[in-house]
């Protein structure tokens, strides 16, 4: 029986030892598990933040292409802007030309009524020779009857 007790003492030590080593070993699992509990939650938190980086990404990357977009709008804009003030410059030179143009215009209608009044001045001049060269010849035309008729001496 000694024996007996003896054996159940050793085997009661080693229960009592493994007991001892499941013990430390469900602390040490409950530690584990503490830490993968923490970590899982760094994990987590870890997971949110690049989910909410990735947002931040794609955002970025739609205002990029927005930016893009505008600024192409921005170069077309300039674009457009130079071909306005040419076309604005060209207008004015088309008014300054049209203005002088149309003085010109006004001048040349001037001298064509000048013209027109010097050709009348011509014409009646031109009248008036005709006449004095009917009386000149018929002056002569006396003057030669009378040289003629002796009537006249030198």
């Amino acid at each position: 029986m000694k024996q007996s007790l003896s054996a159940e003492k050793g085997r009661n030590s080693d229960l009592e030892k493994k007991l001892a080593a499941a013990e430390k070993s469900t602390a040490e699992l409950a530690e584990v598990k503490q830490s993968l509990s923490a970590e899982q939650g760094k994990s987590a938190e870890l997971e949110r933040k690049l989910a909410a980086m990735e947002q931040e990404n794609t955002a970025l990357k739609t205002q990029n292409g927005s930016l893009a977009e505008l600024q192409e709008k921005a170069g077309k804009y300039e674009e457009l802007t130079v071909k306005y003030s040419q076309i604005e410059s060209e207008n004015a030179a088309l008014k300054l030309a049209a203005e002088e143009n149309s003085s010109s215009a006004a001048q040349n209608e001037e001298r064509e009524e000048q013209l027109d009044e010097l050709k009348k001045q011509l014409s009646n001049a031109l009248a008036e020779v005709k006449e004095l060269k009917k009386t000149n010849a018929s002056l002569n035309k006396q003057l030669n009857e009378m040289l003629e008729d002796g009537q006249l001496t030198l």
